[in-house]
């Protein structure tokens, strides 16, 4: 019996570059933390008082952007690994404390998909280890 292989490749890639076409923020390269299935719009954080907040948390996205940088190994495409490093320095240059030096990321913050702004519980610290 012979075995024919196929390969899923270029799913992946039509699957990577799908969700950067549509979760990368208007006005950054920041990622939306999820997609709603149905809309494919960004999840949203929803406060107490109901207010709803587009998600972007770089803690929550490291699994992504490793696969981009996968992709671009296998296919030899550096584009993908290119825009990983993008949205890193991005985050890196726009939200790191100054004063601790600690990122503006994890279970307790994030960062407003469309503003930029920094989000989270007003209970909870602003910056993680």
């Amino acid at each position: 019996m012979a075995f024919t292989r196929h390969s899923h490749l270029p799913l992946l890639m039509d699957y990577y570059q799908r969700l950067l076409q549509l979760a990368t923020s208007p006005t950054s390269p920041l990622l939306a933390d999820g997609l709603d299935i149905h809309t494919l719009q960004p999840v949203h954080w929803t406060y107490p008082d109901d207010q709803r907040v587009p998600m972007s948390n770089f803690a929550s996205q490291q699994n992504f952007l490793r696969g981009l940088t996968a992709l671009s190994i296998l296919t030899q495409d550096p584009g993908f690994d290119q825009q990983a490093r993008h949205i890193t320095a991005y985050f890196l240059d726009h939200y790191v404390d100054d004063a601790s030096g600690l990122f503006h990321w994890g279970g307790h913050r994030f960062i407003h998909w469309q503003n930029g702004n920094i989000e989270g519980p007003a209970s909870k610290e602003c910056v993680h280890e």
